[in-house]
């Protein structure tokens, strides 16, 4: 196992290979083989013929029997590139599934036609068919919905909230709120509280949280019916109960105004940051005349609401106005530590260095908050206290691998890939003695991520190595799905692209150019269109003598994407994922400042959106533009438009963008 591992580490995945291929299962016998044909660029016909027979079994399979074979199959089907070839099967089976597979491809038009959505009338059908099938299964028991559900076990009410999610994404409300108002009528009709209650939750957690509040609006608020709504979508908290009562005793409030505005103080309906502060300043001044215990109560519901929705800019603000007020040692020491958080999420690396430098009792025992001096420390330019800190948070971590990894990965987001990648490959040695163990696997998975330092140093043969091993170990695992479903399709999908592109572009520099050729083809094929391809792909390419064959690739990306905005021209998320291909293929740039400013017209405040922009005044040499949105993005990022684990995320990748933008210099083809 270890001599394998260090092979592996220096680019040659073949010992890991035969180990997950000698004690595979026989399902996946297959899959193997036409893995390693794959990385070794051989037998395009044997490949084909091998794929073929894995969909013949599916076929026969047909989702009647055995789901974890069909399961498997599909698995090794999608991790050799057989994904596109399973459609038909995914329309036959899992309609419903194949419908979400093709909206995030961008095959919008497909996609509702795999529902039979064709023109007004089918969807109004649809409509009719779904919410009849929903207003019955809500009478049945588990064994009876099983069987009226079938394969793809959604809930008929989930189907027309996600049908309603493809037209809000969309840039068409209206149409959203026509699939889902006959069913809220019907349950409002026939007294059907809970589920309309459930309804109107579901609509909310799928991103339609505007469409929630109309809807509720719409019924009224006859029978506590706000009062139940605002504990469905946020809780039962103490805290959000204190922030309802507060917004419904202002002079003037209306339960509609106030269901309005505290959607807005949770970050669930999206407005600039002046419109929510004012609502919590005009909370602030009644609480103040209302006296101490009142004004001390709603910074403790402020707090919590700002932790919710990210807003770190408020979050630290009412932290530190708690601190100064009259309150016990231990409440004292959690919101220091809640404070520490806000000001690690902010990238406030001054702060920080001082506050933890004045509370040594925080970080000395803890591998976390060492780790993430450490991170201050390196920002700050200090090196040689940062390492020290940084040893120092690995003995406190006592080799655990769930610290040590969590280490790694806070390094891989502030920026320091190498010192990730250093701690991965340690742990992976370390493990190599059992390679079905999980944690060797999940160690496969994080070296072969596109966001690392390989690809960042152009270690391809090793990147590539690491994503052959990878997918050797994910066709190892047999599926433990017992039901019908493709919940890990697109990932599945990416890691046979990620082995196109990288084990392409490592043969690419060794020279052999046919093959390589063949295999960046059928990367950029696999992920025609999506954001991937511009993240990684395009800007490696560039630096080749690929030129004919790179403008043509760039070329399908944007006819692919242009069909998709003609048929709904009112999808921000398309017009700024054409707008982000074009940046950073560093083609057409300036329609992509006219995508990219309809992109933030439908949708304004949009973090990912301003980075876009961004990204193309970069590109075309503005820096003092590039720096400008850069900006916007990274504030935006920070006032909460994203939850926890993403916006931390977003805050670090954005930030890291913005520093791009300011010292880097200008891409050029």
């Amino acid at each position: 196992g270890l001599i394998s591992t260090l092979d592996l580490l220096e680019g040659d995945p073949m010992k890991v290979y035969d180990y997950y291929s000698r004690n595979k299962a026989l399902a996946n016998k297959t899959g193997f083989v036409v893995l390693k044909s794959l990385y070794e660029g051989k037998g395009s016909e044997f490949v084909d013929h091998a794929i073929k027979r894995q969909l013949n079994t599916l076929n026969l399979l047909g989702g009647k029997k055995s789901p974890r074979l069909v399961n498997q199959t599909f698995k090794s089907l999608c991790l050799t590139g057989g994904g596109r070839l399973t459609e038909p099967y995914l329309m036959k089976n899992v309609p419903y599934e194949y419908f979400v597979y093709l909206n995030t491809l961008e095959r919008p038009t497909e996609a509702l036609a795999s529902l039979g959505i064709v023109d007004e009338k089918s969807l109004d059908q649809f409509i009719s068919e779904n919410t009849g099938l929903a207003l019955e299964e809500s009478e049945l028991d588990s064994q009876q919905l099983a069987k009226l559900r079938g394969a793809s076990a959604k809930s008929y009410s989930l189907r027309l909230v996600h049908v309603a999610n493809f037209y809000w994404d969309r840039g068409l409300p209206e149409k959203a709120k026509k699939v889902l108002k006959p069913l809220l009528d019907s349950f409002e009709i026939m007294g059907f509280d809970n589920d309309w209650y459930k309804l109107i939750r579901s609509i909310a957690y799928q991103g339609m949280h505007d469409l929630a509040i109309d809807f509720t609006i719409e019924r009224g608020d006859k029978d506590n019916i706000y009062e139940q709504v605002v504990v469905e979508l946020y809780d039962d908290m103490p805290e959000v109960n204190y922030l309802w009562g507060s917004l419904l005793g202002r002079e003037g409030a209306t339960a509609d105004s106030s269901l309005k505005d505290i959607a807005i103080l949770m970050g669930s309906r999206r407005v600039n940051a002046k419109t929510c502060y004012l609502i919590q300043d005009e909370l602030i001044k009644k609480a103040k005349r209302e006296g101490v215990a009142s004004y001390k109560e709603l910074k403790k519901s402020l707090i919590e609401v700002s932790f919710l929705r990210q807003d770190l800019f408020k979050l630290k603000f009412y932290i530190k106005k708690l601190m100064a007020d009259k309150i016990s040692e231990k409440r004292l020491s959690e919101l220091k530590v809640e404070y520490l958080r806000a000001l690690y999420s902010n990238l406030d690396w001054n702060e920080l260095a001082s506050f933890l430098e004045e509370n040594p009792s925080i970080h000395q025992y803890s591998w976390f908050w060492t780790s993430v001096y450490s991170i201050a420390c390196r920002k700050l330019g200090d090196i040689a206290k940062s390492d020290r800190l940084l040893e120092q948070s690995k003995l406190l971590s006592l080799s655990r691998v769930n610290a040590l990894q969590q280490i790694a990965s806070e390094h891989q987001l502030a920026g320091y890939p190498e010192i990730s990648k250093t701690i991965y490959e340690r742990i992976l040695i370390t493990r190599s003695e059992n390679r079905s163990y999980n944690v060797y696997s999940t160690m496969l998975s994080n070296l072969s991520s596109l966001d690392g330092a390989y690809l960042k140093k152009g270690e391809w043969g090793k990147l590539a190595a690491m994503v052959m091993a990878n997918i050797a170990s994910e066709l190892y695992m047999l599926e433990s799905q017992s039901t019908l479903v493709t919940p890990h399709m697109r990932y599945y999908t990416g890691q046979f692209y990620s082995l196109q592109f990288t084990r392409g572009m490592e043969l690419y520099k060794k020279g052999d150019k046919a093959k390589a050729l063949k295999m960046l083809g059928v990367a950029h094929d696999t992920y025609l269109g999506d954001g991937m391809l511009a993240d990684h792909f395009y800007p490696a390419i560039r630096f080749t003598d690929l030129s004919e064959e790179y403008d043509e690739w760039v070329e399908n990306s944007y006819t692919h994407l242009k069909k998709s905005i003609n048929a709904f021209p009112r999808s921000a998320n398309t017009h700024n994922t054409l707008a982000w291909v074009l940046s950073r293929s560093i083609r057409k740039l300036d329609e992509g400042l006219k995508l990219s400013e309809r992109s933030l017209e439908l949708s304004p405040h949009q973090a990912s959106y301003l980075d876009t922009m961004a990204e193309l005044y970069h590109a075309k040499g503005d820096r003092k533009k590039a720096i400008e949105f850069g900006e916007k993005a990274v504030k935006s990022s920070k006032y909460g438009e994203y939850n926890i684990v993403s916006g931390r995320y977003m805050i670090f990748s954005l930030s890291s963008q913005l520093e791009r933008f300011k010292n880097e210099p200008h891409p050029k083809l």
